[in-house]
């Protein structure tokens, strides 16, 4: 196969298929909870539910660019270039970011105020 963006994308799809069904559910239940942060807005303590995401999702990207050398078959000392070192942070932050926004709208609903 060529590398074109459309073969890029066929072999993306191939690695992604098995998980297509359960990802589905959890953008759905994502979708969902969304919805009710929204309606519930004035009920909601904003500042407390935004620091337990950024909380946990810096702890996801650092533990993610920690182990995503060891995933790899590789070390910590393998990352000699500072493109390595770049990409590893990037994909660092690209999963805490992800897990950020993942558990924003649970925990805004766990956190809000008892009115």
């Amino acid at each position: 196969m060529e590398f074109s963006p459309l073969g890029i994308l066929f072999v993306l799809l191939e690695f992604i298929r098995p998980v297509l069904i359960p990802l589905a559910v959890v953008a759905a239940a994502e979708l969902a909870f969304v919805a009710l942060v929204l309606t519930w807005r004035r009920r909601l303590r904003v500042r407390a539910a935004m620091r337990a995401a950024f909380a946990l999702g810096g702890l996801a990207g650092l533990s993610g660019a920690l182990l995503l050398p060891v995933w790899t078959q590789a070390s910590l000392a393998d990352l000699r270039s500072t493109v390595d070192v770049l990409a590893v942070a990037g994909a660092g932050a690209g999963i805490g970011l992800g897990v950020a926004l993942l558990v924003y709208p649970p925990l805004q609903l766990f956190l809000r105020s008892p009115r």
